[in-house]
């Protein structure tokens, strides 16, 4: 599970560049794919198997890709998570449909 989402901190490290322009909608279009990848497991796995996954690697990993996206790293810690929270809304509500499996 972890090799997975290990991917978002390779992704994390790209920058634009003279022949990438637009690196920070890749890093977003990236972001959002690793998010919908849980709801597969939880569909295919038992909970007891699935949940401690989710809280431990990957709710964390989204964030942490969340928050360098956003350059929200220096913001307080409180904003952030109010962020966070907003982040993984449905796009109907205002947010942008990231992570909140853990919950589910």
């Amino acid at each position: 599970f972890t090799a997975r989402f290990s991917v978002l901190e390779r992704v994390d490290q790209l920058r634009d560049d003279d022949k990438n322009h637009d690196v920070r909608q890749l890093r977003y279009s990236m972001m959002r794919c690793r998010s919908s990848t849980p709801f597969y497991w939880m569909r295919t796995m038992y909970p007891c198997v699935v949940r401690p996954v989710l809280e431990e690697v990957v709710e964390p990993a989204l964030k942490k890709s969340f928050v360098l996206l956003a350059e929200a790293g220096h913001s307080p810690q409180e904003l952030i998570d109010q962020a966070w929270a907003e982040a993984q809304q449905d796009g109907r509500f205002g947010g942008c449909g990231l992570g909140g499996t853990a919950s589910t």
